[in-house]
């Protein structure tokens, strides 16, 4: 196989601490050791499957010399067979002269950048090594391996996941039983499962550390059916959650980015849709043939994971403008905080749509067309 040498210019021979001629100097190599990637070899070959996605990748290349003792910032960046790396694909950061990655994780940022799955492809992997945003970088070699990826079931799947454990879920206080949650958005994972009236937590992986969340990190909505397990009447030193509704087969969504937590109640899609359509929702415009599908979560309620903007957006029954549509006077049973009238005194809008005015950015929607409702997260 062919190995692709890349050289990078190192800009700016010299860093000074001080302006004065009584401070010290520290002076910086005009010609700095470029790190040199020892693990993977060239030409290795990896094969990633679902089942061995909590298995480590590990990555190890040689220290980068700027000639001064100064802290090293690396990272591992991937490009497609040919490229130049000049929209380089981060596949993690780190100070150390090594770092291990999930193998599911490095899956999800391949195929969701275009890599073919189930089949080998050509990946190019190199090390960059930093100091200073002042200082251009110095990068080690390319070197060139195999990946054979799995496809992802849901093209927002980034292949990453958290678990829950505990006496209220069918896992128990089994690290190694986990009840697995899947990535849906970035940082919102999902899952299915039965809850009985007791305590559980969150975990980072299939073991008890380094990542857990108990109850105190969900400062955001959190579903009326969970509490803190420490309560007088039950002593527990570490804030775990409490499931306290009826106990049955519920879908409970964690979003980490806004530390919330959604549970409804587990049903089976009965395959009716609704659409979001606007310049609101960035992915489908006015387009109704590309509308935004939201699926059934229970029966006439539907739920999405899309990218809002700030602007106006209404929602269909059917992918085209009839014959059925649903616009804000229609939801009068309440609609989350961050939405509003479009039909404002500064802003015309005789349709009188829905306004988007939270932060723009991925959210779930929620839509209940029972009770009329729509909550966004």
């Amino acid at each position: 196989m062919k190995k692709i040498l890349y050289s990078t210019l190192f800009a700016g021979l010299a860093l000074l601490s001080g302006c004065t001629e009584d401070e010290d100097q520290v002076y910086m190599s005009a010609n700095p050791v470029q790190p040199v990637l020892q693990l993977p070899e060239n030409g290795e070959a990896y094969i990633i499957s679902e089942a061995s996605g909590e298995n480590k990748l590990a990555f190890k290349w040689s220290d980068a010399d700027f000639g001064a003792p100064t802290e090293i910032t690396y990272k591992l960046q991937a490009d497609k067979d040919g490229g130049d790396f000049s929209k380089p694909i981060e596949l993690g950061e780190t100070t150390n002269n090594f770092i291990s990655l999930k193998s599911s994780a490095v899956n999800g940022i391949l195929v969701r950048n275009d890599f073919e799955a189930e089949k080998p492809v050509i990946v190019l992997l190199r090390v960059t090594a930093s100091i200073s945003s002042n200082i251009a970088p110095i990068t080690s070699e390319v070197i060139e391996t195999s990946f054979t990826l799995y496809k992802l079931a849901d093209p927002n799947d980034d292949g990453s996941r958290i678990y829950m454990v505990g006496a209220a879920v069918p896992a128990g206080w089994n690290p190694g039983d986990a009840v697995e949650m899947v990535n849906i958005a970035p940082n919102i994972y999902r899952a299915t499962t039965t809850f009985a009236v007791d305590r559980f937590r969150f975990l980072g992986q299939k073991d008890w550390s380094p990542v857990s969340y108990n109850f105190p990190f969900f400062t955001g909505k959190v579903d009326n059916n969970f509490e803190n397990a420490r309560q007088a009447d039950r002593e527990d030193g570490d804030e775990n959650l409490w499931f306290k509704g009826t106990p049955g087969e519920y879908t409970i969504t964690v979003d980490l980015n806004t530390q919330s937590i959604i549970l409804d109640a587990a049903h089976t899609d009965d395959n009716s849709r609704i659409y979001i359509v606007g310049a609101g929702v960035p992915d489908a415009g006015w387009d109704p043939g590309k509308a935004v599908e939201m699926v059934n979560i229970a029966p006439n309620v539907y739920q999405t994971v899309t990218e809002f903007a700030i602007d106006r957006f209404r929602f269909l029954e059917q992918k085209d403008w009839g014959p059925t549509s649903y616009n804000f006077p229609f939801f009068n049973g309440g609609v989350s905080s961050n939405l509003e009238n479009a039909r404002q005194a500064d802003r015309e809008d005789g349709d009188e749509n829905l306004w988007f005015k939270g932060t723009a950015g991925k959210h779930i929607i929620t839509v209940d067309l029972e009770n009329k409702t729509v909550e966004i997260y």
